[in-house]
Parts: structure tokens; sequence; C-alpha cells
């Protein structure tokens, strides 16, 4: 039985769910609004444990579990603004105990759990990807549609699992994988989308969808890290027709998942003036993208997702900078080991090379050569007048920053970073 540690007198305890960068910022709000927080992480040193008041080592997928913390620490709010998964958690335990949550569990489900999410987009008539579901045992029989396809687990965080398919071979073996880190043990299958892969950071508010930041994915080189989104660069180009269109398609997706007063993340390709959904989550965007919002139009997204969860109204977008810029993140990997430190980006901060720098692991923290999102070391912010500047900037990075594992190797994967 998990006991209540002692807290403040009188003061509510608040939940979070998951230790990322973003939610070391909404426990800081949390505490800034009288809050005693306890982060609730499987990992033993996660980014937001320096900030918390209290840390459980558990998995935020155990629902179960996660209810019996509520219950004994007598939480009177459960929150997760970043973590698709862990917002299924945290409706689900709201629910049970009667506190309030941004949306129903039901429909977290269907916002987490890809086979429904394509569903829906049918009933709502939004564009998609042709997919189909290739359920836990049933056997391979070739694709569904010509190739390339994706391959996604149904229910699974970031983008754990999911790869180009270009052959059969591939794609069985791709299948398997998936099933392995899917929890039901479904996959979904897709056809493959041309277009700019771009995401699109909104709010809803009153029923009515207000754009905050566009993101472009640049693709990398290396066709195996197709869908891996290694460098994001902010504003995406897209032109005024898809921009309504997505917009559009936004309205009808909050509509049909009972999305309001919340913040909401749209995945897209789009070529020219064409369109299709690739995903949406009923959440802040993670990584990095939170400070990007308030840094180009002064908008607080965790604060949105705070405002959301307690009931408040959420505000409306701040105003643009007065200067445009260009904006790049960068997220840096290593090709394995136990990071043990970094090197050589403080003094890039110093000097005006980098604007943020902001560890995801910690020392003695295992950094898998898997380049799922959930593997990334750190990431930084540059600004840039154009993309010469962004690409000057982003070469010095790379080249003179070190992730140093313990044995003394600099492990730091430099291949799937290349010119935007």
């Amino acid at each position: 039985m998990i006991m209540p540690q002692q807290t403040p007198t009188q003061a509510p305890v608040a939940l979070v769910l998951g230790g990322t960068i973003p939610h070391k910022h909404l426990i800081d709000n949390l505490k800034r609004r009288g809050f005693n927080v306890i982060l609730i992480d499987y990992h033993e040193n996660p980014p937001a444990k320096e900030v918390a008041n209290r840390h459980i080592r558990e998995s935020t997928l155990d629902k179960e579990k996660a209810l019996e913390i509520a219950r004994h620490t007598g939480a009177s709010l459960v929150i997760s603004g970043c973590v698709d998964q862990a917002n299924v958690t945290a409706c689900y335990v709201s629910e049970e105990i009667g506190l309030r949550a941004p949306y129903t569990y039901a429909n977290a489900i269907r916002c987490t759990d890809k086979s429904l999410m394509k569903k829906g987009f049918v009933h709502a008539g939004v564009p998609s990807s042709e997919y189909e579901v290739i359920a836990r045992g049933k056997p391979f029989t070739g694709s569904p549609f010509a190739y390339p396809v994706v391959v996604k687990p149904s229910d699974s965080n970031g983008s754990k699992g999911v790869r180009i398919a270009r052959s059969d071979v591939e794609l069985e073996g791709y299948i398997w994988d998936a099933r392995k880190i899917s929890r039901s043990g479904d996959v979904v299958v897709e056809s493959f989308n041309d277009g700019d892969e771009v995401s699109i950071q909104y709010i809803v508010r009153k029923d009515e969808v207000l754009e905050i930041l566009t993101m472009a994915r640049i693709k990398p080189a290396d066709p195996r890290y197709a869908l891996q989104a290694f460098q994001i660069l902010s504003p995406a180009r897209i032109s005024d027709l898809a921009r309504k269109k997505l917009k559009e398609y936004g309205r009808l997706i909050c509509r049909e998942f009972g999305i309001n007063n919340s913040p909401f993340l749209l995945q897209a390709n789009v070529a020219g003036d064409d369109v299709k959904i690739i995903e949406f989550a009923p959440r802040v965007g993670g990584g990095l993208a939170f400070r990007l919002a308030q840094e180009v139009v002064n908008y607080d997204l965790i604060d949105a997702a705070v405002k959301s969860c307690l009931g408040e109204t959420i505000p409306e977008a701040g105003a643009m900078s007065e200067r445009a810029y260009e904006y790049l993140i960068l997220s840096l990997y290593a090709t394995g080991g136990v990071l043990d430190h970094v090197e050589g980006f403080s003094d890039m901060v110093e000097d005006g090379t980098i604007e943020e720098l902001h560890m995801y692991k910690t020392p003695g923290a295992l950094m898998g050569g898997d380049l799922s999102s959930s593997n990334r070391v750190m990431g930084v912010i540059l600004r840039g007048c154009d993309r010469d500047e962004l690409n000057r900037k982003m070469m010095r990075v790379v080249w003179n920053g070190r992730i140093v594992s313990r044995d003394n190797g600099d492990c730091t994967n430099r291949e799937v970073v290349n010119l935007i």
C-alpha cells in the first residue's frame, strides 16, 4: 500500500504523470498555484523530478496503480499535459474518483488508439490515409496497399515502433516488432502519403479553433528514418488554402472526439493545397514546442493545459514577435551507452549560437540506440534570420558538442542530421 507523504497543511495534491521536460514547467505552474505536486514516472531520474515535491517510481500506463496513489494521497488533480498514453490514465483516474478532466476517459482512448482514431476520422469526414488494422494473431498475408506503407503499433507512446516498409519482407518484420510494443497487440498499416509533414499546435475554446504554432518536420536523408523528426522548423511554409483546410479539419476532429477548451496537436501531410491528416492529440506538443510558442507568439501552452484540467477558460493567442525569425528545434541522440556528461554546449549558449538547451536524459541514464522520441538525449532551440544562418548554427552545434558515455567515448549520433 502506498501511504501519503506528509504535505503542507491544507495544500491540495496534484499528481503529474510523466517526468518530461515540458512537465518541469507544468509542475512549476502547479506549485505557483499552491499545489503539492507528486510526480509519477518509472524512470529513476526523469527531468521533472528535480522540481516535484515527491517522486513515485511507477509506470504512468498502470491505471490501477495511479488510482491507488491518487486515493491514498488525496489528490485533487491528476494531469498529464504532454504524454498521450498518460493522458488516458489521468482521465481514467479522474473519472474514478470524481475529479475534473479535460475530456472523458472514453474519448481519451479514442484519441490514443490509432485504429479508433482512424475510424473517427472516417466518421467525421476528415481525409487521411487508407488503413487496415492487423489484429493480434492475424497471419501475415502481404501488404493491403502499394508500397511503401507505414506500420504503427495501435497504442504506444511517441514514435516507437513506427516504420516505413518497402517490401513484404520488411512489412512482416515491422508488424512483428510493432506487436511487441502495442499493448493490445494490434498494428495499423497505412498507405504512404506524399507531401511535407507538418504539425500545427492549436487550441479550441468556445468551439472555435485557433492556430498557435506551425512546425515542419525535416525529413532525414537516410530513408530508414523517414518518419523520425530530428529537426523541426518553425514556422512551416503552408499555403493559405491548406491552412484553411487544416483548421476546418481540426474543428471537425474536435467535434467528433469531444474536445473543447483544450490545446490540441494536428499532424498532416501537405502537398501544395492538398491536405491529409496523419494523427491528432488533444494535448500540448511534446519536446520543446511549448517553448517555441512562448517565444514566437507569447503563448503559454502549459498554463493552457492546466486551465483546461481545472475547468478555467484557456486564453486566446498572444501577439506575434515584432521581428520574424525562423526557429529550429534540433534533437540530439546517442549511438548508445550510459550518459556521463555533455561537452561544448554551454559555451554555445553563452555566445548566442544556442537560444535554449534542455536535457531529456540525466547522468546515469541509458541512451538507447533506437532513434525514437523516448531516446532523445537533449534538445536545443536555434534562431536565425534565414535558413543559411540556421544551418551554420546547427552544424556548429553538431560538430562542436559532444555527448559522452561513461566509458568516456563521444557517442553523439551525427549521421541523422542534415542541412535544412
